[in-house]
């Protein structure tokens, strides 16, 4: 027969994930362009088509094209010419952040919870999880984006069910250098992977990206043929934590699993060349999260 406790975490999960369900659907956008970049008949032209139709994706590419950053000398007004400027790989990585931001901006609240240096740290992931994957030439760059992005997204989720709960757990491990994971097992009896996972699961994510979000951090718990997905994961956090872009909330120092050695091919440089680019690209990001807030 069940405890007493376990009957209480039973109906916390069935009342967050009740509540997960007042969310945003999956933006339609979102759901086009990882179906299109999953598909390996389709190309940059393919994604760009998608891209273009989508009047708040063109109007944030239109920004960072015209922003300081990019200096260029006349007005940017046609978004096939700014993606040009900014590079595809960029334009891609807009589109991506601007249908999940812009869909989940209002789930966010608390006084604890610094939701613009949060999607700071989320974007800077992405792009390290993308540079790690070039590096250990991990089967998509698009999905390793698209998982770097997302790892951390329960944490807008466990903000979404209760703020309150969230802001004691971030202030808990705050001042008690706890895991924050930890943290919020405690204040929700689930931390934020499980959340994102349930939010990934509402969204009919790939199975890939479903389970990196959900290991990311709890990597012996993960199915092994996914194994890779989650180190992805994984990795990106550990790397945007050393260089110390945004914040996650998140107090401890990142340590990487062994994991990640064992199952890529790891070079004595490789973390160093990455986590010099990622600093080079620390202006960019600025840029970037300018252009789509």
């Amino acid at each position: 027969m069940p405890s007493q406790t376990q009957d209480r975490l039973i109906e916390q999960r069935q009342r967050a994930i009740q509540k997960i369900e007042l969310l945003p659907s999956i933006p339609i956008i979102l759901q086009k362009i990882i179906a299109t970049s999953s598909d390996p008949n389709s190309s940059a032209q393919d994604l760009e088509r998608i891209i273009i139709r989508d009047q708040s994706i063109s109007a944030a590419i239109l920004k960072l094209a015209n922003s300081a950053f990019y200096g260029y000398s006349r007005t940017v007004d046609d978004v096939g010419r700014a993606i040009v400027i900014i590079g595809f790989k960029t334009a891609f990585s807009i589109a991506i952040s601007v249908s999940v931001l812009r869909t989940l901006v209002h789930a966010v609240e608390g006084d604890e919870f610094n939701f613009v240096e949060f999607w700071k740290h989320t974007i800077a992931a992405g792009e390290a999880g993308r540079l790690f994957a070039q590096e250990v030439e991990y089967d998509s760059l698009h999905r390793a984006y698209i998982i770097s992005l997302l790892h951390d997204i329960g944490k807008v989720v466990l903000s979404f069910i209760d703020s309150r709960n969230f802001d004691d757990s971030i202030f808990e491990a705050r001042v008690m250098k706890k895991p924050l994971s930890v943290c919020e097992e405690h204040f929700f009896g689930f931390d934020h992977q499980t959340a994102g996972g349930w939010l990934a699961e509402r969204w009919h994510l790939p199975e890939s990206i479903i389970v990196a979000i959900r290991y990311h951090h709890n990597l012996e718990q993960c199915p092994e043929h996914l194994i890779r997905d989650a180190l992805i994961g994984h990795t990106a956090n550990y790397i945007v934590k050393t260089v110390h872009i945004g914040a996650s909330g998140e107090m401890i120092e990142p340590v990487l699993h062994p994991l990640v050695k064992t199952t890529f091919k790891i070079l004595p440089d490789t973390f160093d060349r990455i986590t010099t680019k990622l600093e080079n690209q620390r202006e960019g990001i600025d840029a970037f999260l300018e252009a789509i807030l």
